[in-house]
Parts: C-alpha cells; sequence; structure tokens
C-alpha cells in the first residue's frame, strides 16, 4: 500500500511539472530532460515489468486529475519515471488525417511494445525519441 501512494505521489508530481513545463518551456528542451533522466541499477526483466506496470497505472490515475494531462505529457511524464527506474523507452510521435483535420498522438514504447498511449493503429509514425538519440 505505501508502496502504491508512493508511486502516485512521485506520478503525481511528475505529470503536474510535465503539464505546466509543457506550457512554459520550448518542447525540444523537455524531450531532452525526460530522454536523459535515468539511473544506473541492476534491472531483471521481471523488476522491468513490475515496474513498467507501477508507473503506467499511476500516470494513468493522476492524469485524470491533472488539467489537460494529454497523451504527450502522459508519455513525457512515464518515460521520466521510468529513466529513473533504469528503464530505456522510446517517445513515438504521429499524425492521422481526421475529416479536414490533422491529429497527433504521442505514445511510449519499451522495447517495441506501446506502454502508454493507445495503440496507435490509425496513426502514422513521424519520428522516435529515445535516451539513445541525445548521445
Amino acid at each position: 500500500m505505501a508502496r502504491r501512494l508512493a508511486a502516485y505521489l512521485r506520478a503525481l508530481a511528475v505529470v503536474t511539472a510535465v503539464r505546466g513545463a509543457l506550457w512554459m518551456r520550448p518542447l525540444a528542451g523537455i524531450l531532452i530532460t525526460c530522454a536523459r533522466t535515468r539511473t544506473v541499477e541492476p534491472r531483471t526483466p521481471a523488476a522491468d515489468d513490475q515496474a513498467i506496470a507501477r508507473v503506467v497505472v499511476a500516470v494513468h490515475r493522476v492524469s485524470r486529475i491533472v488539467p489537460r494531462a494529454t497523451c504527450l505529457t502522459q508519455a513525457l511524464a512515464a518515460q521520466w519515471l521510468l529513466g529513473r527506474a533504469g528503464i530505456t523507452s522510446c517517445l513515438r510521435f504521429g499524425v492521422a488525417r481526421q475529416a479536414a483535420d490533422i491529429a497527433a498522438h504521442a505514445w511510449l514504447e519499451v522495447d517495441g511494445r506501446v506502454v502508454i498511449g493507445d495503440t496507435p493503429t490509425t496513426y502514422t509514425p513521424l519520428t522516435r525519441r529515445s535516451a539513445r538519440d541525445d548521445h
């Protein structure tokens, strides 16, 4: 119970900070900050799966109470939180034509698997952004 509460509080702080940063700072700086955040801890696949699940659930839940916590906000917050857990992720962007408009979507992948953001079946991927891109 205490571990879950700590995960929610951490996610609330990060989702709120990312949302605020998206209002005030250029996206490029936020992308670099979120992608570079990581710790160096030995990890096992089982520990990674548990950490990913904890982060995803916490980000989804707290995003309900943070105003305008869009797919981009959630993906960036999850990338930062996963990086702190030593898990490398890849931020993806895509677009789709919807009637006369173009819709954009962001999602986060770990080892090619979408972990946050709905599966982007109707979106054409534009680019990949991972922590490795900054080195």
